[in-house]
């Protein structure tokens, strides 16, 4: 597996995994323009010359904030959403970043573990962030 940045070509996986990774996925139009914002950036994970997961972070003046991490249902649990937190954590750090946020549901227990994993901390909670019934768990990592 290989992570590298995105580009344009990859765009119709990158939205097929967001349409099967969340519950609140973004539009097409809304997921296009996203990625042409130019303090968006974005990573692919690649294998086998396929596309399996993808990760972006806002990144404006020192702070960045991660705002997507997506995996292909048949390539979770192998290592690939952290290869692309590495990558992102990576980027933010080259890029003068001083401190890297995120948010997630209370219930993704997977990611929360990966995220704390990777020396993030959970500092607050959005109560009924998500749907207005879950709550988000804010972490911070230093870097």
């Amino acid at each position: 597996m290989k992570v590298r940045k995105y580009m344009a070509k990859d765009f119709s996986c990158l939205y097929e995994i967001e349409k099967s990774s969340f519950s609140d996925c973004w539009s097409s139009e809304g997921m296009k323009d996203e990625l042409s914002q130019s303090y968006a950036n974005y990573f692919v994970a690649e294998e086998d010359n396929k596309i399996i997961g993808f990760g972006g972070f806002y990144f404006f003046i020192d702070e960045s904030e991660i705002v997507r991490i997506a995996v292909h249902k048949d390539n979770r649990g192998r290592g690939c959403g952290r290869a692309i937190l590495i990558a992102m954590v990576d980027e933010a750090k080259s890029l003068g970043a001083k401190n890297i946020f995120l948010e997630v549901r209370e219930s993704n227990v997977v990611a929360r573990k990966l995220y704390e994993s990777m020396g993030f901390i959970s500092y607050n909670i959005r109560e009924k962030y998500y749907e207005g019934i879950e709550d988000a768990v804010l972490y911070r990592r230093k870097l």
